[in-house]
């Protein structure tokens, strides 16, 4: 789609205001798909460590203090503050989808509208 409008337009040596919206507008659903990929691998990490690795079973042990025991394995500082650190990027992670990712789409949808009607505002102006 971009590649086709683009063709479309007039050659010109600078960027225009619509490769600046179509960029953004690929950019978007990328940044959604990350943002989703990190949340799953953030809230995934609970007390069944699955095949996700070591740092995970430590996690769980220490996360689990029951299952920790059965070890014998006593809960450590240092597990539990990675714990609450993970949880913590998970809280950070899952804010900024549902706050900072519309707030950044809609302002930016709120300054290329204002740059552009500045912009046909100045050419009417200077048309006259």
């Amino acid at each position: 789609m971009f590649i086709g409008i683009s063709k479309a337009l007039p050659d010109t040596a600078y960027m225009k205001l619509i490769d600046v919206w179509l960029i953004f507008n690929l950019l978007v659903p990328f940044v959604e798909v990350m943002l989703h990929t990190a949340i799953d691998i953030l809230s995934s990490w609970d007390d069944d460590p699955g095949p996700r690795g070591r740092q995970a079973k430590k996690a769980a042990a220490w996360s689990n203090p029951a299952a920790a025991a059965a070890r014998g394995e006593p809960p450590s500082a240092s597990g539990k503050k990675w714990v609450l650190r993970r949880r913590r990027m998970l809280r950070h992670t899952i804010m900024f989808g549902r706050v900072g990712l519309p707030a950044i789409f809609i302002a930016f949808c709120v300054m290329f509208i204002a740059h552009g009607m500045n912009r046909a505002v100045n050419d009417h102006r200077m048309n006259k």
